[in-house]
């Protein structure tokens, strides 16, 4: 229980000091769609049942965890399709002739590689978190 306790306690830390030098709002910023914050309130569901199973360690109950991690990371990498199918579709039927045009259809295509990117790291961090939180409470629960 001190190793979860102790682990989660360091993840928050490194949040809060991420949050502190802006990185945290300058990823929800570029995520345009809604998939970043829900895969964060997945994780943060996730917290509470890490904490009702540390009080109740069972193998079956653990399982959750390990798949809301693997929610996480798919969500991930659906923001990712996101994302590039919104970089895809700003770029389709744009005149590369007409210069005002272009500026548009390129900052439209950036905003979509944003969201790949933005979504792809969330889900993969939130995703690993909960997975090393799985792993703590099944070895508690043996």
């Amino acid at each position: 229980m001190t190793r979860l306790a102790v682990l989660n306690f360091g993840g928050m830390c490194l949040l809060a000091w991420a949050a502190w030098n802006g990185f945290v709002q300058f990823a929800y910023v570029a995520d345009t769609t809604p998939i970043s914050l829900s895969i964060v309130a997945l994780f943060v569901f996730g917290l509470g049942v890490a904490a009702y199973r540390v009080y109740r360690p069972t193998q079956e109950g653990t399982e959750l965890l390990r798949d809301i991690a693997n929610w996480c990371a798919g969500l991930g990498m659906f923001g990712t399709v996101i994302g590039l199918v919104m970089m895809t579709l700003s770029l389709q039927d744009t005149d590369i002739s007409n210069a005002d045009q272009l500026a548009k259809a390129i900052n439209q295509a950036f905003e979509g590689y944003g969201v790949a990117l933005i979504t792809t790291a969330v889900g993969f961090v939130f995703g690993v978190w909960t997975e090393v939180n799985y792993r703590c409470i099944k070895m508690m629960a043996g």
